[in-house]
C-alpha cells in the first residue's frame, strides 16, 4: 500500500511538473507573441512616420519649386515689359526722326519752289 501510495505521489508530482511546464511555456509564448505585436506596432509606426516625412519633404520641394518658378515667371514678365518699352521709344524715336526729315524735305521743296517763283 505504501508502494502503491508513493507511485500515486510520484505521478502526482510528474503530472503537477507537466502542468507547470506546460503552463510556463504558454505564458513565455503569449509573452514572445506580445512583445511581437509591441515589436511590430513600433515599426509600423516608424514606418507612417518616416513616410509622413518623406510626403511633407516631397510637398516642401514642391512648393519650393512652385515659388521659384513665380519668381522665374515675374523676372521673364518684367524683361518682357521692359523689352517692349524699349523697342515702342525706338520706333517711336524712330517715327519722329522720320517725321522731322519728311518735314525738312517739304520745307526745302518750298523754300525751292518759292526761290523758283521769285528767279522768274
Amino acid at each position: 500500500m505504501k508502494n502503491q501510495a508513493e507511485k500515486q505521489q510520484e505521478e502526482d508530482n510528474v503530472m503537477q511538473r507537466y502542468a507547470m511546464e506546460r503552463e510556463l511555456r504558454l505564458r513565455m509564448e503569449e509573452q514572445k507573441k506580445a512583445e511581437r505585436e509591441v515589436q511590430e506596432k513600433a515599426e509600423m509606426r516608424a514606418l507612417l512616420a518616416k513616410q509622413v516625412e518623406e510626403k511633407e519633404k516631397r510637398e516642401k520641394r514642391m512648393k519650393d519649386n512652385i515659388d521659384e518658378q513665380a519668381v522665374i515667371w515675374g523676372r521673364d514678365k518684367e524683361n518682357y515689359e521692359f523689352e517692349e518699352k524699349r523697342l515702342a521709344e525706338k520706333i517711336k524715336k524712330i517715327n519722329e526722326d522720320n517725321a522731322a526729315f519728311l518735314h525738312k524735305q517739304m520745307r526745302e521743296k518750298e523754300e525751292k519752289n518759292a526761290q523758283r517763283k521769285m528767279s522768274k
